[in-house]
């Protein structure tokens, strides 16, 4: 199966993959049609406090290895932000090296439909608001019946969801990005 694999990465990280529907689904269908969830997860990359080096090489390999074994023919993964009045120096480092990671795993791996997303711009597509902070992307997937364990898995889920809407608005996306035929929900 080849599809988008998603990921919200930070310390605890969330991922989420599947093929992409052929139309990216407003908040309002998604709720009334209740599509299929893609497989999700999430992962701890590392203890609270681990350095920056110890992070990146952790992350590395976890990434080596989901990428591996779920074989996505696309990636999508949230935007490092950083405000260099609000962010300290090593978390910057943290960030902004983990989205390197993810551009050398893909190149190793042969995957060229490599996407950052912004996050407000996940969260209006996904929950019908940008607004900060996670609660709108939680009761966006529960209203789609998507469980999750953590916000972080959520949270891919609404990467993974904004996928469709980038590979719909490009119109030149890799077909095995997609569903074959439209997902039927799972009664």
């Amino acid at each position: 199966m080849r599809g988008v694999l998603a990921l919200d990465l930070a310390r605890v990280s969330g991922w989420a993959f599947g093929r992409l529907p052929r139309r990216a689904l407003t908040p309002l269908e998604a709720a009334a049609l209740k599509p299929p969830k893609p497989q999700s997860g999430f992962h701890v990359i590392c203890k609270p406090g681990a350095s920056a080096g110890k992070f990146l090489c952790l992350a590395e390999v976890w990434l080596t290895d989901l990428v591996e074994r779920l074989q996505p023919a696309g990636i999508i993964y949230e935007a490092p932000i950083y405000d260099r009045h609000k962010t300290a120096h090593f978390t910057a480092a943290k960030l902004m090296g983990v989205a390197g990671v993810i551009c050398m795993v893909a190149h190793r791996a042969s995957i060229t439909w490599l996407r950052p997303c912004q996050p407000s711009s996940v969260k209006k597509v996904f929950s019908g608001s940008g607004a900060p902070g996670k609660d709108n992307v939680m009761a966006a997937c529960l209203a789609r019946g998507w469980n999750f364990e953590v916000n972080d898995e959520a949270d891919a889920l609404a990467i993974w969801h904004h996928a469709a809407h980038i590979a719909e608005e490009e119109g030149d996306a890799p077909a095995a990005l997609f569903q074959t035929k439209p997902a039927r929900r799972a009664a």
